[in-house]
């Protein structure tokens, strides 16, 4: 495992502790080898990319996406800020004796000069920043690593079908004015985790907290910047990728108001 140097050390958010043994525990039915089958089904079936293209998995976690692809004939470069995930993705690559490389380090100081034919970005791993000029940098660092004609393809949250979710089901806090709400969820593996919500529509802010015992009491808290349509296209085309085509899920539906995920690929620029 490689690790690039600027990693942040100072002024700690939210993300810098949170992917961890924890995380992988609340999120074992969401992160399914089922699931992740179907994304990778997905990936191979419209990325279109030869059987030795160079992809880089930006935010690529416990390696189940960049794994799989790597078996598939791919070239595959893993990225994320967790040494504990990337030490997991780094034992189940050996033990598949799968092909590929990952390197720690943080996405907004990195750059492979003209070197990927894809990069790849999934399961909501944008927008974590409090700076939004820090998302730009990425996105700049982004279209910097592809080769000329590159493809990039990011899997968020549907914001439209969040905020109606919200607007729905949750209630106001007459201090804040964010939208908040609970659920109690029962995962495959017996934990028992509870769910705090509040999601702020003037900044598109979603806070999760989720609180689960297991010996101890443990609470992880998560801040995502949701990104609508209009705004990542706008983000993504004012920095040289241009977008293609739009999903809503990955069964290959097109993106509505009501589809789970937003899907989205862009393609380099040669200008």
């Amino acid at each position: 495992m490689i690790k690039i140097n600027q990693l942040n050390k100072k002024g700690r958010e939210w993300w810098n502790g949170y992917f961890d043994e924890k995380y992988l525990k609340t999120y074992v039915d969401i992160c399914s080898p089922l699931a992740t089958k179907k994304q990778v089904d997905f990936l191979v079936k419209n990325l279109k990319l030869k059987s030795n293209a160079k992809i880089l998995d930006l935010g690529c976690g416990y390696g189940r996406h960049a794994i799989a692809l790597a078996k598939k004939g791919y070239q595959i470069t893993g990225f994320d800020y967790s040494e504990y995930l990337l030490k997991i993705a780094t034992i189940e690559a050996n033990r598949q004796q799968a092909k590929l490389r990952f390197v720690q380090g943080d996405m907004r100081h990195f750059v492979f000069r003209k070197k990927f034919d894809a990069i790849i970005s999934m399961f909501t791993t944008f927008g974590y920043f409090n700076n939004r000029q820090d998302d730009i940098g990425v996105i700049k660092s982004i279209r910097q690593s592809l080769k000329p004609n590159g493809i990039f393809l990011i899997d968020l949250n549907n914001a439209a079908r969040l905020v109606h979710s919200f607007l729905e089901k949750k209630s106001k806090d007459a201090k804040t004015g964010r939208l908040t709400g609970t659920e109690l969820k029962k995962l495959s593996n017996g934990l028992v985790v509870r769910l705090r919500h509040k999601f702020d529509l003037l900044k598109m802010q979603w806070s999760i907290a989720r609180f689960w015992k297991s010996k101890a009491h443990f609470f992880s808290v998560a801040e995502i910047h949701i990104y609508n349509l209009p705004e990542l296209k706008l983000l993504l085309e004012s920095h040289g990728l241009c977008v293609e085509k739009e999903w809503g899920d990955y069964d290959g539906s097109p993106l509505q108001a009501d589809s789970r995920r937003m899907i989205v690929l862009a393609r380099k620029n040669s200008t």
